[in-house]
């Protein structure tokens, strides 16, 4: 049984508790028909109600059990009595049970391969209110908690612990139907997420503690009511959208793998992480980042203590899925600010302390356009776009940022270029660029000249480069070179205004 498999169960009764999706209406009735339209994406069969009442104002849905399965695993839920009641004010509260059981197995393997868990609320509290068309959810609850009763595999108990909550949180989603579609915007935060993992097979044992504080999360989605969910495909086909923004405070964590060589304590910490998505049939975008992360690593295979540190991390994505007839933007990134290793580490490459160890710095910003030949999320133009040789082309590119730095050198850059797209001639088969490129280097001939004397570069290959770098750089100081590269609108090639093609 895969952590996968654990993960997207969990999420999905989680989400029940925490009223995702459209709960409620103006009536309790008209609450628990949207609820359960809702409870179509995994499937009808999947779903039982051994009565629901109602009385006084208040809809009471008993004997609720949820059976959803597919060609990976099965998830089975039971609930205890769920109350929706309408408080007079076109309002409705949802009290939902304190305590739910839930069951994990690999599909068919019940009686030898399971996960029982249970999920666990402390003053949850929800109320719903709006109108058919557009419905308001604030929820809120001290706490939100996931436990491991038991856990089987081949029929022989699995050693597994897990006990993770979600502390002081406070929910706010709209939801609206128009055109055939369902609209959720949400806005979360959470003071804490705790958790405690531990689990064993054999001789190898992991263990996993950890918290995170000061969570905010905000997004939305746009969903198609009648799309086939045995096809999730086709949901970009008629309009799927999503976007999800998260932040958090601090992080902290300590994992400890013990195997054949030995317990390996890792331990992680940072600050101000955020991850972002975006995607829809036209483009995708991904970021994620920190600051001040360090991490320490110890025992094991790992001889000495391993010590990083960085001032800040972070990658981003941003491209089309989409084929177009005009250019479509597209941008990615990588950011690497002062990453610092400890002695023992320099020890080993630098015994005799002859390069400055100072923290490296690896920072690359690219935007530009490109036109794509086929639709990424349609799986026959992407079966179709494996076996096509070019599967779109590139127009413009600008390097916004080039910044390295590592032991004392530095290069840092700028340029951008344009590509004619209709000459594949007079470059070799390429499109034919035209703009500049402007380059800055600091500390590269100290730094060749220290790798020599420490073996790790021949001098004639040093040699070859310098060469090269006197004839393609300008000196502008000491240890300083600079270089401008230019293709101009005459397909001519110059460095530093000398025409060299």
């Amino acid at each position: 049984m895969s952590p996968n498999h654990f993960i997207r169960s969990s999420a999905c009764v989680a989400a029940l508790l925490m009223g995702t999706s459209a709960m409620a209406d103006v009536t309790a009735e008209e609450v628990w028909a949207n609820w359960m339209a809702q409870m179509e994406v995994y499937g009808q069969d999947g779903i039982s109600v051994g009565s629901q009442t109602y009385s006084g104002g208040v809809l009471t849905i008993s004997g609720l059990s949820m059976n959803m399965v597919n060609e990976e695993m099965t998830v089975s839920a039971n609930f205890d009595d769920i109350t929706l009641t309408e408080n007079g004010d076109g309002t409705v509260t949802v009290v939902m049970p304190e305590v739910t059981p839930m069951t994990i197995n690999p599909t068919g393997e019940v009686d030898t391969d399971r996960i029982v868990l249970t999920i666990r609320t402390a003053g949850a509290k929800m109320n719903v209110s709006g109108t058919p068309d557009a419905m308001q959810y604030d929820t809120s609850a001290d706490r939100y908690s996931i436990t491991v009763d038991e856990a089987l595999e081949g029929g022989e108990p699995m050693p597994l612990t897990l006990q993770a909550n979600m502390n002081d949180v406070s929910s706010r989603q709209m939801v609206t139907e128009a055109d055939g579609m369902r609209t959720t915007d949400v806005e979360m935060t959470a003071a804490s997420f705790d958790i405690l993992l531990a689990a064993q097979d054999g001789s190898e044992n992991f263990d996993l503690s950890g918290q995170v504080t000061n969570m905010a999360l905000s997004g939305g989605s746009t969903m198609p009511m009648d799309y086939d969910p045995t096809r999730p495909e086709e949901m970009f086909m008629m309009g799927f959208a999503t976007n999800l923004d998260y932040t958090a405070g601090s992080s902290n964590f300590i994992m400890a793998v013990t195997d054949y060589s030995g317990t390996t304590n890792i331990a992680t910490t940072s600050m101000d992480s955020s991850f972002a998505l975006s995607m829809d049939i036209d483009n995708f975008g991904m970021s994620f980042g920190a600051k001040d992360v360090a991490v320490n690593v110890m025992g094991g295979q790992v001889p000495f203590p391993v010590d990083l540190a960085l001032t800040e991390y972070g990658a981003s994505i941003d491209m089309p899925l989409t084929r177009t007839e005009e250019p479509a933007p597209f941008a990615m990134s990588i950011n690497l600010t002062d990453l610092a290793v400890n002695d023992m580490i320099w020890m080993m490459l630098d015994p005799g302390s002859m390069l400055p160890h100072d923290p490296a710095t690896a920072q690359i910003d690219l935007t530009g356009t490109t036109k794509l030949f086929f639709d990424i999320l349609d799986p026959e133009q992407a079966m179709a776009m494996e076996n096509a040789e070019v599967p779109g082309e590139l127009h413009s590119l600008t390097l916004n940022k080039l910044n390295l730095a590592i032991a004392g050198a530095m290069v840092t850059g700028q340029g951008s270029f344009d590509f004619d797209n209709s000459d594949m001639m007079t470059f070799g088969g390429m499109p034919r660029p035209e703009g500049k490129l402007d380059l800055e280097a600091k500390g590269i001939n100290g730094l060749m000249d220290t790798l020599v004397a420490m073996g790790y570069m021949p001098e004639d290959q040093v040699m070859g480069f310098r060469m090269m770098m006197g004839m393609f750089a300008n000196v502008v100081g000491d240890d300083h070179l600079t270089s401008t590269l230019e293709v101009n609108s005459e397909a001519h090639v110059l460095v530093n205004g000398q025409r060299i093609q």
